[in-house]
């Protein structure tokens, strides 16, 4: 019978043998070969198999999602705020459907959580005080992002908009955010 003689630059022959000998010094964990990681990174980015920043997109996107699949609210809310507070350079279509996924959460989510304390804050910056108010701030924010056609209209972002001035009692900032907006923008 013929052998294969592993040859030195293969990652399977590398990762075989990280193995036998983690297995035969007795380790409880099997040490984790950078060397490997970097070959095979490599090798998928030679073959256009890898894209950082569309799998960075899609985990920041899909995090607050499996979070709220598993009936944890808090750490939902906590991973919609870390994919707003840090740069992970996003597409404005990713960022504005996180932005109106978020709000929609914290509209009809039922819970009540504190946003988090900004240090980065400027003085006189709006920090607001509950679900509702950091909704409305969202909600607003991608008014002015359609106004500015940054993004595409969207008549669910003025509906749960509508909800969300209603019970705080903030109707003349919804006429004014709707005035803004341009005819064509509606139509």
């Amino acid at each position: 019978m013929d052998e294969m003689v592993p040859s030195l630059e293969s990652l399977a022959t590398k990762d075989y043998t990280s193995n036998v000998h983690s297995s035969r010094a007795g380790e409880a964990g099997k040490k984790t070969d950078t060397g490997i990681i970097e070959e095979a990174e490599s090798s998928l980015r030679e073959s256009g198999c890898l894209n950082y920043e569309e799998t960075l997109s899609k985990a920041v996107e899909l995090l607050p999602e499996l979070c709220k699949l598993a009936d944890a609210p808090r750490e939902a809310i906590m991973s919609y705020h870390r994919a707003h507070l840090h740069h992970w350079d996003l597409d404005i279509q990713t960022t504005a459907k996180i932005q109106k996924e978020f709000a929609i959460f914290l509209l009809y989510s039922g819970g009540e959580s504190c946003p988090p304390t900004l240090r980065s804050q400027m003085d006189g910056s709006f920090v607001p005080r509950n679900n509702i108010e950091e909704a409305i701030l969202l909600l607003m924010i991608l008014v002015r992002k359609i106004s500015l056609q940054r993004i595409e209209w969207d008549p669910s972002i003025i509906d749960h908009l509508s909800y969300a001035l209603s019970i705080s009692g903030g109707l003349k900032t919804l006429a004014s955010k709707v005035e803004e907006l341009l005819p064509r923008t509606i139509n």
